[in-house]
């Protein structure tokens, strides 16, 4: 995948979660022919109870891959400062 995709893909990600809502079907293409679907939980409490927390699936698809499509999973929660912050990615 080109850097420009997966600027793509990262530009996406962080659009999708700053919606602040669960999202079913958040989907983007790259510049280079890569594309994907992002779905994200609604959020819950961290450990704490202070921050705010989602889980969220990103299936990337790109035409040289072969057919296989890397699935991406992970929770993030947002920090004191705004910011989300992975905290597991598989």
């Amino acid at each position: 995948m080109s850097d420009a995709d997966r600027q793509a893909a990262a530009k996406a990600e962080a659009d999708a979660l700053d919606q602040d809502k669960a999202i079913r079907r958040f989907e983007w293409k790259g510049p280079d022919g890569a594309s994907g679907l992002i779905i994200i939980s609604g959020m819950y409490p961290d450990y704490y109870g202070m921050g705010r927390c989602r889980n969220f699936v990103h299936l990337i698809r790109h035409p040289k891959d072969g057919g296989v499509n890397p699935t991406f999973e992970g929770t993030v929660c947002r920090n004191w400062e705004g910011k989300w912050l992975v905290e597991k990615k598989q």
